[in-house]
């Protein structure tokens, strides 16, 4: 009888202890989509979502070396955010948390 009771609650319980979190899958907002959907990856953009000052902010930023190009910041509704005159993309990455990245060109 034990080992009956046993063979049954051992796998229930690893199948409880290794389930993983449902985590939320963000909305990606429809001017973004459209950024991602008509991007011509000259430059190797990405899409990364940010939680920064208790607000979710998306940032399309590039990889490409040879380009110049500065960030762009998206609410999270897919509004355009304008940083103050100073504030660098250095203080945001210091000051805001990863969430995921949404979209790199491929």
């Amino acid at each position: 009888m034990r080992k009956a009771f046993l063979s049954i609650i051992l796998p229930c319980l690893f199948f409880i202890s290794c389930s993983k979190e449902r985590q939320e899958v963000p909305v990606v907002p429809e001017s973004l989509k459209t950024i991602m959907e008509t991007s011509d990856c000259g430059c190797d953009g990405y899409i990364n979502l940010y939680t920064w000052k208790n607000q979710s902010v998306y940032v399309l930023a590039y990889k490409g070396p040879a380009c110049d190009w500065f960030p762009l910041y998206f609410d999270q509704n897919g509004e355009e955010i304008e940083m103050e005159n100073g504030y660098s993309y250095t203080d945001f990455l210091q000051e805001s948390k990863l969430i995921k990245n949404i979209w790199s060109c491929k």
